[in-house]
């Protein structure tokens, strides 16, 4: 299941680095984000660094990282750190879950360790990965019909090939 972190406040040091570990993150716009580690004499952990150079690029990254400073909830969604922003964060996350789990949980899962497991691997290994996700998903779809809207099969040929579930072109 998608994990969405929701911050009104302060969030710092490891509070920023346990965000950075969630899918998604909802923030009020006058939340304060930072590295702040440089500040106490000490670095980032838990793969912080990696994750943050991940979702802001490497030199956006190294700024927050190496000036230690407050950035508001605002301008961490202008970065890319922040998913959105809202006065009520936790209602910004339910905003952003609800589509997510009317999916299938199999698929949202298979989606989710792609990401995972695909972020800094060749094209050519990351679609073999993303080939056996899907043949193992098409495989229980047809095995059950209800994993699809009105109970359809998947289409892998003939007429209403590339459809989506419902019949329409994606």
């Amino acid at each position: 299941m998608p994990v969405v972190a929701a911050v009104h406040g302060h969030c710092l040091g490891a509070g920023i680095q346990l965000a950075l570990g969630a899918d998604l993150r909802t923030s009020t716009p006058d939340a304060s984000w930072s590295v702040r580690e440089v500040r106490w004499g000490l670095v980032p952990d838990m793969t912080g660094i990696r994750s943050l150079a991940e979702l802001v690029g490497v030199d956006v990254a190294k700024e927050l990282t190496l000036s230690g400073r407050l950035v508001p909830g605002s301008e961490a969604h202008e970065l890319g750190l922040v998913t959105r922003t809202g006065t009520d964060p936790v209602a910004e996350a339910r905003t952003l879950l609800e589509p997510m789990l009317a999916h299938d949980p199999t698929a949202l899962a298979r989606a989710k360790r792609l990401f995972t497991t695909s972020w800094h691997t060749s094209p050519r290994v990351t679609f073999a990965r993303e080939r056996r996700a899907q043949l193992g998903l098409l495989a229980r779809l047809t095995r059950d019909r209800s994993g699809l809207p009105g109970g359809t099969r998947p289409t892998t040929s003939g007429e209403g090939a590339g459809r989506g579930a419902a019949g329409h072109t994606p």
